[in-house]
């Protein structure tokens, strides 16, 4: 399943998404700790993650909030 960072505007920061059903949504922050921090940033192609924080807007799935990460 493909995943992004979005809504930054720099490749290794931003609001995780997913997509799913031919639509982009974003992942919601409920219980996605550090561990899920770090998959999702190996996922991305990088090596660790930096930080992870939840206050990304809603997006497309009818989510609270989204992850937010930093990835190096």
């Amino acid at each position: 399943m493909p995943v992004r960072l979005a809504g930054s505007g720099v490749s290794n920061q931003g609001r995780l998404e997913v997509y799913y059903n031919g639509v982009w949504g974003t992942v919601c922050d409920n219980s996605f700790d550090d561990v899920d921090a770090q998959v999702a940033c190996y996922a991305l192609g990088f090596r660790y993650a930096m930080s992870q924080q939840g206050e990304a807007p809603l997006r497309r799935f009818p989510l609270h909030r989204g992850a937010n990460l930093q990835c190096e």
